[in-house]
């Protein structure tokens, strides 16, 4: 199953795209973006900050052109990264480079990129991210369904039916949820491809949305019940161990 399905159709969708996949990264992107350099003020399409990562600054322009980027482009980008201190510049480009730029990128801290090399380098992290927040709202919904911890005999004469009935439809979800890995998503394992919602998504950025949606839907709901959770952070280290053991 591909990443994702989603290309841009514009200038601006190529822009607001890029920005989005680094942020469920783990990044932090904005768009457009204002910065300082030696020369003065200078406005670039993405600024991204990593403050975790070696590469703590990154800078991306985003080139939705129908030929290939030149090497005058490249030349002129190169001299923004450098003058504003960034560690790392990406082109993203619809139609690829002619060759004088790429030979101008070379030795140099600009990378070359397409949308489809993009998602590549985002593919993993975007990945890890996406199923650490599944997994976190599927800790969330298991501490309501432990019979053990939670006191559901206090809840109204209302709220005990619907409880229940929201218990029930989410069995399927939260399986998925606690037991699916990185591994299942890309390489399409025989465990995952039982489940009904990932036979009916069209990428794994698809299936991951669908079962968040699902989820969130569910806590909602179990949120508002007047009883709450007695220990609230039981299985979120039974996840976090669960993710960490299986990648």
């Amino acid at each position: 199953m591909k990443f994702t399905n989603r290309v841009p159709d514009s200038w601006k969708g190529l822009q607001d795209l890029v920005a989005e996949y680094l942020i469920v990264a783990g990044y932090r992107a904005i768009t457009p973006c204002e910065i300082d350099t030696v020369r003065g003020k200078v406005e670039v399409d993405v600024c991204v900050e990593a403050p975790y990562d070696l590469v703590k600054r990154i800078i991306c322009e985003c080139k939705y052109w129908n030929t290939p980027v030149p090497k005058e482009k490249v030349h002129a980008f190169r001299t923004v990264v450098h003058d504003c201190g960034a560690e790392l510049g990406i082109i993203i480009s619809k139609e690829g480079y002619q060759s004088g730029a790429i030979e101008a990128a070379k030795f140099s801290n600009v990378r070359l990129e397409t949308w489809d090399t993009f998602l590549e380098l985002v593919k993993d992290k975007w990945i890890d991210n996406k199923l650490w927040s599944v997994k976190t709202m599927t800790a969330k919904i298991m501490n309501y369904r432990d019979t053990y911890e939670y006191e559901a005999e206090r809840l109204t004469d209302e709220e005990y039916p619907r409880y229940k009935d929201t218990c029930t439809n989410i069995t399927d979800f939260v399986e998925q949820g606690l037991l699916v890995r990185k591994s299942d998503l890309l390489n399409g394992s025989d465990f995952i491809q039982r489940f009904p919602l990932y036979q009916q998504s069209e990428s794994i950025e698809h299936y991951l949305d669908e079962l968040s949606s699902k989820l969130k839907e569910t806590l909602d709901i179990l949120e508002r019940l007047s009883v709450k959770p007695n220990k609230p952070n039981r299985f979120l280290s039974t996840v976090r161990s669960f993710m960490e053991e299986t990648e």
